[in-house]
């Protein structure tokens, strides 16, 4: 949002805001929480404050970086790989000189990732009988890192996948959100965690929200020296954002 008028000197006059205040074409609020100035972009699009560097550009990069802290040689999963934050993390992770194994649901999402991203290994889960199988036939010495966008079988496949002492980063459980709780049934990978030491760790991005400047700095970075893409989908007119929002989950 364009700020029109301000009282509060922390956001003057014309500059723009991220506001956590609902779909709104004008607010007023007195409570700076829910406000966050963008920072210059340069010469990058104003909408990267949506995405890449935005919230999504960096629930990947601290979720990876922060949470997993692959190293240079490890393998890296990532499911929801084709989405904003998924398709970060596979590219964040080919930064760090990392093996990339991901997952996606259409073509177009895998041949973007496969051919332009330029992933290790690249799967359309709709046309994979079994992904366990997959996992471990494209990693056979096991996963170090997994970053899981998606819950469910998906989170069950990569967590049997497991190197001992891997850390898994637990973003998303988008294939679940609209289950019932009797629907949601195991298995129960209790022992498997034990057994093999891995670190489980959930997280909420704005808990890094101090160190969210220097983030968007490197990513600017990446972004400059072509060492990270991305790609918006628009929707124009403000009458339309249901549609876009109920579009994410088809």
């Amino acid at each position: 949002m364009w700020v029109k008028e301000s009282r509060n000197p922390k956001f003057a006059k014309g500059i723009y805001v991220v506001a956590d205040v609902g779909w709104r074409d004008h607010t007023v609020t007195s409570d700076e929480s829910l406000l966050r100035p963008i920072p210059s972009f340069g010469d990058l699009s104003l909408s990267y404050a949506l995405g890449v560097l935005g919230m999504p550009g960096m629930t990947a990069y601290f979720g990876l970086l922060e949470i997993c802290q692959p190293k240079e040689g490890e393998v890296v999963l990532v499911n929801g790989a084709g989405g904003a934050v998924g398709s970060l993390v596979g590219q964040i992770a080919k930064l760090k000189g990392c093996k990339v194994i991901a997952f996606a649901g259409t073509e177009e999402k895998c041949r973007w990732l496969r051919e332009d991203l330029k992933l290790d290994f690249v799967y359309n889960y709709k046309k994979v009988a079994d992904q366990e199988k997959a996992i471990r036939e494209a990693a056979p010495d096991r996963v170090d890192c997994f970053f899981d966008n998606v819950g469910g079988e998906a989170f069950t496949a990569g967590l049997c996948n497991m190197k001992i002492l891997g850390r898994v980063s637990l973003c998303g459980a988008i294939s679940i959100y609209n289950a019932k709780g009797e629907e949601v049934k195991g298995p129960y990978p209790n022992m498997l965690i034990i057994s093999r030491e891995l670190k489980v760790q959930g997280f909420i991005v704005y808990g890094w929200l101090p160190k969210w400047g220097d983030a968007i700095k490197e990513m600017i970075g990446w972004i400059q020296q072509c060492k990270v893409q991305t790609k918006e989908t628009v929707t124009e007119g403000f009458e339309n954002m249901r549609a876009a929002v109920y579009g994410l989950f088809r």
